[in-house]
């Protein structure tokens, strides 16, 4: 067949969105009850399932969780057997959010390196969704630096009902978006606002940051008001991947959990959450390289399962003890830490100074875990 010239034809119907079947919790696996409760006026940044976040602002105070849950779609209804989806509950309602308020129950950051191959063209975005109360729910798109928007919406027909949503949006020819390894292209699920978020031209691109439309319901403002998702994706093309099309970004879950890895890396096994005092399999070992009381060099350094997006931020944990120190398991003695020596995105060395009694060559052991996300 002959190539017909200047026409775009998608390589194939891929899923752009990475963890989209919520297989993989790495800051918060294991914890099947509360993953995350925000109770604060404003957060950003907080993580609960690889790759998903919420965000909130404003003067009031916000009371929400986000749980990791089993209850997903059927096979009959989605064609796949999922194992988790994502529940988000208000557990405190705003009946008068003020000017400045919002809550984004669910945010999904596409990286602009993704984002090049999906750049003024129309996309579908879709997903599983249950929530507990009728309405009409916001879909927002804003740009990496959150000054450009579209808001567009979708209804919620019958209470604690699994349906699958699907929203067209159109590729945006202005405004200013990113194609490095930082945010582009930012899905908002599910947002209620005050005034300075909302909207009253929905379903174009605009300048500003719109999450809510005018005339949406404000399912937040019922206590206890539940919105659930499962199998989200985002896919080029205004078809997307229909109520039986779902399909995860990699070709297998190994290469799944690669793509996230880039922005999320632990040494703990798959099911522990990182915390002090846990995860005795799996541990990072190397031995002591200098005496006692001076300096502590992991030499090899630990090296990154992937490249991750930028240098990451490094947290500690004591395998053995309730503690951010590293244990010296050849003394059963604990190492001050002093931080970390990032030397780029695919390795990783520890510093600290050894406790009194150690020697060069003793075993060590610590736990780590590796921040990139955006």
């Amino acid at each position: 067949m002959s190539k017909i010239q200047g026409v775009h034809i998608p390589a194939d119907n891929k899923n752009l969105a990475i963890n989209g079947n919520f297989d993989f919790w790495q800051r918060f696996e294991g914890n099947t009850t509360t993953v995350n409760t925000a109770t604060s006026l404003n957060s950003s940044n907080n993580y609960f399932a690889d790759q998903f976040s919420f965000a909130t602002a404003g003067g009031t105070v916000k009371n929400f969780s986000v749980v990791r849950s089993t209850s997903v779609p059927t096979i009959a209804q989605s064609g796949m057997e999922s194992t988790y989806s994502a529940l988000f509950t208000m557990i405190t309602g705003i009946a008068s959010p003020v000017a400045a308020d919002y809550v984004i129950p669910y945010l999904y950051k596409m990286e602009g390196l993704d984002f090049q191959r999906i750049y003024q063209k129309t996309v579908a975005i879709g997903f599983w969704c249950l929530a507990s109360v009728p309405g009409t729910y916001n879909v927002a798109i804003t740009n990496g630096a959150f000054t450009r928007s579209y808001n567009t919406s979708f209804v919620i027909a019958s209470a604690s009902t699994w349906q699958f949503v699907t929203v067209t949006v159109p590729g945006d020819t202005g405004g200013t978006w990113n194609f490095d390894n930082t945010q582009a292209f930012v899905v908002c699920i599910g947002a209620y606002a005050g005034t300075t978020g909302t909207t009253s031209t929905p379903n174009t691109w605009q300048t500003g940051v719109f999450y809510a439309a005018t005339g949406g319901t404000n399912w937040q403002a019922t206590s206890g008001a539940t919105l659930q998702i499962a199998q989200f994706s985002i896919m080029e093309g205004a078809l997307g991947a229909g109520p039986k099309g779902f399909q995860r970004q990699g070709k297998g879950l190994q290469q799944e959990l690669a793509l996230c890895q880039r922005y999320y890396f632990k040494t703990f096994l798959a099911g522990t959450a990182p915390a002090q005092n846990a995860g005795n399999n799996n541990i990072f070992t190397f031995p002591q390289t200098v005496a006692a009381s001076t300096g502590l060099s992991t030499s090899p350094s630990l090296c990154l399962p992937v490249t991750m997006r930028v240098q990451p931020t490094c947290t500690s944990y004591n395998p053995l003890a309730a503690n951010a120190q590293i244990r010296n398991t050849s003394t059963s003695t604990d190492f001050s830490t002093t931080g970390f020596v990032e030397s780029n995105t695919n390795y990783i060395s520890v510093t600290g100074t050894s406790p009194a009694g150690s020697s060069a060559g003793n075993s060590c052991v610590i736990h780590i875990t590796a921040e990139a996300g955006m």
